[in-house]
């Protein structure tokens, strides 16, 4: 019995030994922890701090109630699932239900989380999950209800997964996004959020097939810097959903190709300090806008990078219109050697206000098949010609100063 006994436990030793000297990680070999009445484990609490790498946590049919957060720090590739009906309370409504924190590859799968405290508690705190510098979050098919402060809140943190969750009676959010990126939130549930969708400085949003029960609100305030790579401010202009806004911090920003911004609504991009937009090639717009609604452009200077004498040889456009309707240009400079400064066309109620015009080699505006153009209040100079004007009706030009423009205007 002893021989036997000392024969495994050498088995063992010298296994160990060989996982060291191939440093072989433990988590290699995962664990799968089997949680409920009469389970393994009972406590939820013991079992988040044993749990490894590569582990996963099965959650079987009960109430568990918690004191104390449940974290997972560092830890990947961890699959925590509900079977059956799963609760999971919280006591404290001061104390964050769920941290995930410096992780990569986590799943949650049909828990109902939420604190103990009635949904309508004034005072709580806590998220119910709480996702901090992460990498691959996938929450799905839970419940996650308030009184939690947030039901699901992630800071700078990629590739999150919302998906078939039940959202409700938060006294914040719904879902708060934070300096994150590649979010999809996708067939969710919402209700009594007093916002279901609140983004800040979040990119690369997807939200399809979401049922916001009347209470959508979504808000997403970017923060562009100097230093930001010119493909990482086309993304960000590719993936804006309605409602964001757009801040660009004090600098030159340099673009080897036209910025875009195509179907999209309710967009506000507005410069802090002196903001420029520079293209370096003379033969292409610096901006165009195409098929947008309700857009704010305010406080950016735009122009072509080349200074040539006479503006010979440039053929761009520095700010182009086409087929929008409640556009703002407030505050802005549409500088050569643009060939025209502004160019609108088939586009409706536009509104250029408080700008400077100047430097354009053709033309400093075009109004082309618009109607409801006001234009007030401008510096229109220096420009070989100052407007354009045809097939379009109720123009308003009223407080322009126009000075050194070399022809008249049509």
């Amino acid at each position: 019995m002893e021989g036997r006994f000392l024969s495994k436990y050498i088995k063992n030793y010298y296994f160990l030994l060989l996982l060291f000297f191939l440093n072989i990680p433990l988590y290699v070999f995962p664990k799968t922890y089997k949680v409920g009445k009469g389970k393994e484990f009972k406590d939820l609490e013991k079992v988040f701090k044993l749990v490894q790498s590569g582990d996963k946590i099965k959650i079987y049919p009960g109430k568990y109630i918690t004191r104390k957060m449940l974290e997972l720090n560092n830890k990947n590739n961890i699959f925590i699932s509900g079977i059956g009906k799963v609760e999971i309370i919280c006591r404290e409504v001061a104390e964050i239900i769920l941290r995930i924190s410096h992780c990569k590859n986590i799943r949650i799968n049909n828990l109902s989380i939420r604190h103990k405290s009635k949904p309508d508690t004034h005072g709580c705190t806590g998220d119910v999950v709480y996702i901090f510098k992460c990498l691959g979050i996938h929450v799905e098919n839970c419940d996650l209800a308030g009184c939690g402060y947030n039901g699901v809140y992630a800071y700078s943190s990629m590739n999150i997964f919302i998906n078939r969750n039940y959202i409700h009676d938060n006294t914040n959010a719904g879902i708060t996004m934070n300096s994150c990126s590649n979010v999809s939130i996708i067939n969710n549930e919402f209700a009594n959020n007093p916002v279901d969708l609140n983004f800040k400085e979040t990119d690369n949003i997807s939200k399809i097939g979401n049922n916001f029960a009347g209470k959508r609100v979504v808000y997403n305030k970017i923060i562009i810097k100097p230093g930001i790579s010119e493909e990482k401010i086309r993304r960000i202009f590719q993936t804006l959903s309605s409602g964001d806004k757009i801040i660009v911090q004090s600098g030159k920003y340099i673009f080897t190709r036209t910025l875009r911004l195509r179907f999209r609504k309710n967009i506000e991009i507005i410069g802090r300090g002196k903001v420029e937009f520079v293209h370096e090639d003379l033969f292409s717009d610096v901006f165009i806008i195409d098929n947008c609604n309700n857009i704010l452009i305010k406080n950016i200077t735009m122009y072509h990078q080349k200074k040539l004498k006479h503006h010979i040889g440039c053929k761009g456009t520095v700010l182009f219109i086409n087929k929008c309707s409640k556009m703002k240009i407030i505050q802005c400079s549409l500088n050569g050697c643009g060939a025209i400064g502004l160019y609108c066309r088939d586009s409706n109620n536009i509104e250029l206000k408080n700008s400077r015009i100047f430097n354009n080699s053709s033309v400093g505006i075009v109004i082309n098949s618009c109607r409801q153009v006001s234009i007030k209040n401008n510096e229109i100079y220096n420009n070989t010609q100052s407007f354009v004007i045809f097939n379009s009706t109720y123009i308003i030009l009223e407080n322009n100063n126009i000075r050194n423009t070399k022809f008249k205007e049509k």
